[in-house]
């Protein structure tokens, strides 16, 4: 397998002896009056893979292994989409609770609960000038699966644009405040192994998109199609 040498003392490398993990899901969807809808999942995996950290020779290395046994998570959330300011804004938000046993793989490993929410906002045309406003939040506390455990994070985008005639310009942002970060903790017969990730996410994009072609034809020769198959029957 190939292998990814971070720095002399550690490395990351693959594993050509996996196995496939087997999943098995049930989804269930429940919609009330298209606003609300309840969300319950049940999921099992069979041989999970995750990566597993030794140290050999005085190199720490990672790679993903099979674990035997079954995980199971379980999920029950909530999805709901409003609309705003005569439709000029719709929001959606969802939040959700996670269980995850992982008592098969490891007797002693701590089992979770955990919850992951979200909330976007999607303005269309705001106070009649074109204007569009599109922002996503979304966190994840934190959780412990198998042979590790996730610390919580948050992520965010921001997008601005403006229609012109024919053309849309288009700002955006991720992350401004520098609020996605990760840190994880991994635990295997070696020891006992904490991670600090700072993934520098920030940036801004600003696009120009032209569009070509005359819309109000294309409506019009629909409209006759439409027509035409009406009177005839079609």
């Amino acid at each position: 397998p190939f292998i990814f040498k971070l720095n002399d003392n550690y490395w990351k490398s693959g594993n050509s002896e996996l196995n496939i993990a087997n999943i098995q899901a049930i989804k269930l969807n429940y919609f009330i009056k298209k606003s609300f809808v309840f969300i319950l999942s049940l999921e099992k995996v069979n041989k999970p893979i995750l990566n597993n950290v030794e140290i050999i020779n005085n190199i720490t290395l990672s790679k993903p292994e099979n674990f035997n046994g079954k995980v199971r998570r379980y999920y029950f959330g909530v999805n709901y989409n409003c609309s705003l300011l005569q439709n000029k804004i719709t929001a959606n938000l969802t939040s959700g609770l996670y269980h995850i046993d992982n008592s098969e793989i490891y007797p002693n490993s701590k089992n979770s609960f955990y919850n992951s929410s979200s909330i976007s906002l999607n303005g269309n045309d705001l106070f009649d000038i074109g204007l569009n406003l599109n922002v996503y939040l979304s966190y994840r506390s934190s959780y412990y699966l198998v042979n590790k455990f996730n610390t919580s994070l948050v992520y965010n985008t921001f997008d601005v644009s403006k229609n012109y005639k024919d053309f849309k310009f288009k700002l955006g942002v991720t992350d401004p405040f520098n609020l996605i970060k990760k840190q994880y903790t991994t635990y295997s017969k070696t020891g006992i192994f904490n991670t600090y990730a700072d993934y520098n996410q920030r940036g801004i994009t600003f696009s120009i998109v032209k569009t070509f072609g005359n819309e109000k034809t294309k409506k019009t020769s629909i409209d006759k199609t439409d027509k035409g198959r009406s009177e005839n029957g079609n």
